[in-house]
């Protein structure tokens, strides 16, 4: 739990800086601890924030774990491009944590992860790694969902390979 706590800061400081509550947060999410964290904060401070895992559709355990509101396993094996989120399965803990406060999930092709790594680099100057813009990817492709709210986005990971990450940047499509 003291992780998991831990984890949560992420959210804290984001709301000391932000003089007004979000309304949606988007976390990018492995086991779900960074999510679990996340959500204890918003939620003491919105109880109507909406909370979303994001992941790649392929490794998307989460968003299927929280639709049958059990833990669900991957169906991919192997590797994927958002190495840093591939888990097998939603931690036990913190998926009794997000179950509880109403979390939900969302997944994206790897195309989305393109687009938000370009984005990332040309509007913010962030080279982020497939698996740090896994939450801007969810956003862009559910961007219709999200229109109109005050957006609580995780980035992280920046440790890309520099190769990894130009041949991303050529697959991306937003015509930056």
């Amino acid at each position: 739990m003291e992780t998991i706590y831990g984890q949560g800061t992420a959210a804290l400081e984001a709301i000391k800086q932000t003089p007004n509550v979000f309304d949606i947060a988007l976390i990018c999410a492995g086991g779900g601890g960074l999510t679990a964290g996340c959500s204890i904060i918003f939620k003491h401070h919105n109880p109507d924030i909406q909370i979303f895992t994001t992941e790649p559709e392929d490794w998307n355990d989460q968003e299927r774990s929280y639709a049958s509101r059990t833990i669900q396993t991957a169906t991919t094996n192997g590797s994927g491009l958002c190495d840093g989120l591939l888990t097998p399965e939603p931690g036990k803990i913190p998926f009794s944590i997000n179950l509880a406060l109403g979390i939900q999930g969302l997944s994206c092709e790897e195309q989305y992860i393109f687009d938000a790594m370009q984005l990332a680099k040309e509007v913010f100057a962030v080279e982020l790694e497939p698996s740090g813009a896994i939450a801007l990817a969810n956003l862009i492709k559910h961007k219709d969902k999200f229109q109109k709210k005050k957006v609580f986005l995780t980035f992280s990971g920046g440790n890309v390979d520099p190769e990894l990450f130009n041949e991303c940047l050529a697959k991306a499509k937003l015509g930056l």
